[in-house]
């Protein structure tokens, strides 16, 4: 029963469907692993395809043509972002462990728990551990078209 409870409560308080004109469409993750694959949907990738069947790894992130590792972001209550952040946070039941979000605008897209304010993210969940600038595919597409016409 408290399970229960609890668990209408996050969907309550945290899960909500984006607007519908947000770049980003919410995916929930499938597995306990693919947090970081879940990330790479939603900005438009094939995640899973692209590292199936195990958790992602930060360097395999960083291998991703276009990302950037991002030593100096800070998050507070009114950070917005003007470009997509996949973020290396503490796990949701393992602190030890690492668990991806991805971040934009001024939203959280937990692919655990839900989309959510940086405000009410911060006040309820984690800190973040490291931050990886992540273009939209579309956008990478359109890179490797330009460089594929020269």
């Amino acid at each position: 029963m408290k399970l229960l409870v609890m668990s209408s409560l996050i969907d309550r308080l945290l899960k909500r469907k984006p607007v519908a004109d947000e770049k980003i469409r919410y995916i929930e993750q499938r597995f306990d692993y693919d947090c970081g694959q879940t990330c790479l949907d939603m900005l438009g990738y094939d995640g899973h395809k692209m590292f199936p069947g195990r958790a992602l790894t930060r360097e395999e992130l960083r291998s991703i043509e276009g990302v950037k590792e991002d030593y100096e972001i800070v998050l507070s209550e009114t950070t917005h972002f003007e470009e997509p952040y996949i973020f290396d946070v503490p796990g949701v039941r393992d602190p030890s462990q690492y668990h991806f979000i991805l971040v934009h605008g001024n939203r959280v897209y937990c692919p655990s728990l839900g989309v959510f304010k940086i405000k009410k993210y911060l006040r309820n969940i984690w800190s973040p551990r490291s931050a990886f600038q992540v273009p939209f595919a579309e956008d990478m597409k359109h890179t490797e078209q330009v460089s594929l016409n020269k």
